[in-house]
């Protein structure tokens, strides 16, 4: 077993063993990747969606390896099987189906691995659809 101690990320990268004594030469090749906690790079301030519709929207994101996901209302986790994640190399799709009034609010989402976390919050708007029809006949007559 091989350990490495200081690793940075310019570290990582293709490297090669060779072990050598008076009889054989052996030689491996290793791949050597540097994780590092995840990062949130694009999460959409507003999300907005018709009642009773489901949405999809995307965040995007940075980390090597698996992580864990988790989205928060009022600082209370969310464990609702109408909210679906995947997570891709550097997407989250988040998926709300069923979408109801109860579900306007501020959110926050946290990524986060054993090496740390990264977090970013958004605000999700439920049109009504009667709403939207009187406002629209208001406008039109």
């Amino acid at each position: 077993m091989i350990y490495a101690k200081d690793v940075k990320k310019s570290d990582k990268g293709i490297y090669k063993l060779i072990l050598r004594n008076c009889f054989e030469q052996a030689e491996a090749t290793f791949t050597l990747k540097v994780r590092s906690a995840p990062k949130i790079l694009d999460c959409p301030a507003e999300i907005f969606c018709l009642e009773g519709a489901s949405v999809r929207f995307k965040v995007g994101s940075k980390s090597i390896g698996s992580c864990s996901l988790q989205l928060f209302k009022n600082k209370q986790c969310i464990t609702d099987n109408r909210i679906t994640f995947e997570n891709f190399d550097n997407v989250i799709i988040l998926c709300v189906k069923k979408v109801c009034k109860a579900d306007r609010g501020k959110y926050e989402i946290v990524v986060k691995n054993n090496l740390g976390q990264s977090k970013a919050e958004f605000s999700f708007k439920v049109i009504v659809p009667q709403y939207v029809l009187r406002d629209f006949l208001r406008r039109t007559l």
